[in-house]
């Protein structure tokens, strides 16, 4: 599925769930109603920007245009003894990592030079 499909359902799917017709997401957006259907059917590619008003007017992040609310993604990774790319699967945010693995995690932060710290960060 093309990219501009994916972001005019996830616009479409949201509004409707929000129970916001057509003609308000795109007065919230400040554009015409027939652009905001194009955008919706995939017939016009949302520039930046229009993305910027759309996620303000929807109060999501513009990710979520991209991904919607599945809990996790796909993306790529090189292997390079067989010089393919090999689909790898990105975790949602209620998995927890191994023991194992968070320490290492951690050591390898703490060998970048980032202090870890329960404590909340104080921004001055």
């Amino acid at each position: 599925m093309k990219l501009r499909h994916q972001v005019g359902l996830n616009i479409q799917k949201l509004r409707r769930e929000r129970g916001i017709s057509q003609e308000d997401l795109a007065l919230m957006a400040k554009v015409n109603r027939g652009y905001m259907g194009k955008l919706e059917n995939a017939k016009n590619s949302a520039s930046l920007d229009m993305v910027e008003r759309i996620v303000t007017a929807l109060n999501v992040v513009p990710s979520w245009l991209l991904v919607g609310d599945e809990p996790f993604q796909f993306v790529q990774r090189f292997d390079k003894e067989k010089g393919v790319f090999r689909p790898m699967e990105i975790a949602d945010e209620s998995s927890k990592p191994s023991p194992k693995k968070s320490k290492r995690l951690k050591a390898n932060i703490a060998q970048e030079g980032v202090i870890l710290s329960d404590e909340p960060a104080i921004v001055v």
